[in-house]
């Protein structure tokens, strides 16, 4: 591919390359600190939330006396069947 050389351009043409290259230019720096904030909002902050009490006492009340959940196969130690 070829392209006119510039001065044969429309000035136009030139307008929306400029404008993405001075939005590029002005955009605030990220910092490694912005980075890590945005992690413990996404993935910390939900697993430290405080769960909903109903749910936790349906699960305490149906674990059996020795601690295990009477649908679960514990004797499968594979996370994933193969097909």
């Amino acid at each position: 591919m070829t392209f006119p050389p510039l001065a044969s351009r429309n000035k136009l043409d030139l307008v929306p390359s400029s404008l993405l290259l001075i939005a590029l230019v002005f955009q605030p720096p990220v910092s490694a600190a912005d980075d890590l904030e945005t992690i413990r909002f996404r993935i910390v902050a939900p697993l430290l939330a405080v769960p909903d009490g109903e749910f936790v006492h349906k699960l305490m009340d149906s674990l059996q006396l020795d601690g295990t959940w009477a649908d679960i196969d514990y004797t499968n130690r594979e996370s994933r069947q193969k097909e």
